[in-house]
């Protein structure tokens, strides 16, 4: 039966075969970015189902646009007083300046973590070791930085160790104490 009935109206039926085929492709497509985006893992982050990502907005913050976040003192009194919770952390996002003795400055993505980044998140050591909470925020020292696994090999070459070698963020040495394993490079995607 449906067969006389494509050969009785060829146009409608192809008209809905192709209506039906764009249909079905634009839902793959919008479920495919969904699941890039949203719905998969961060390449490195082992604690998905433990993790919890809250973010701060003032009243005075529209709702459209990025977020102030929470001020230091804050957060202290958040970790201080969170006790049921296995770790606190923070991050933010920034561009920095990195070089190395001698070479011509480039620009990189870099995020600036604070508490138990490292811990919460499950991220693991692809080389020596992640940071310490105590190692966090704008009064650490001395600075430390851990490196993405694609830094290390585009900066360094992964045949060199970069572990307690110095790069120059904005001016300033920072000494490398590990390297992020499993393709972490963040939270963002």
């Amino acid at each position: 039966a449906a067969i006389r009935g494509f050969k009785r109206a060829p146009a409608f039926s192809l008209v809905v075969v192709l209506t039906l085929g764009i249909g079905m492709g634009a839902v793959t497509a919008v479920f495919g970015i969904a699941n890039q985006l949203m719905l998969r893992p961060l390449p490195g982050v082992f604690n998905t189902s433990s993790a919890v990502f809250v973010r701060f907005r003032g009243p005075s913050d529209p709702v459209c646009c990025p977020q102030r976040g929470i001020a230091q003192a804050d957060f202290d009194e958040l970790r201080r007083t969170a006790t049921l919770l296995g770790g606190v952390a923070s991050y933010g996002r920034t561009v920095l300046r990195l070089s190395r003795t001698g070479d011509r400055p480039i620009s990189v993505q870099a995020s600036t973590i604070y508490g138990d980044f490292f811990e919460v998140l499950g991220v693991r050591p692809a080389l020596g070791r992640l940071l310490r909470a105590d190692e966090t925020g704008i009064d650490a020292n001395p600075l430390v930085a851990v490196i993405s696994e694609r830094l290390w090999a585009s900066h360094f070459g992964t045949d060199v160790d970069p572990v307690g070698r110095t790069l120059i963020l904005n001016g300033e040495a920072v000494e490398v104490v590990g390297v992020a394993a499993d393709g972490f490079m963040g939270l963002d995607r």
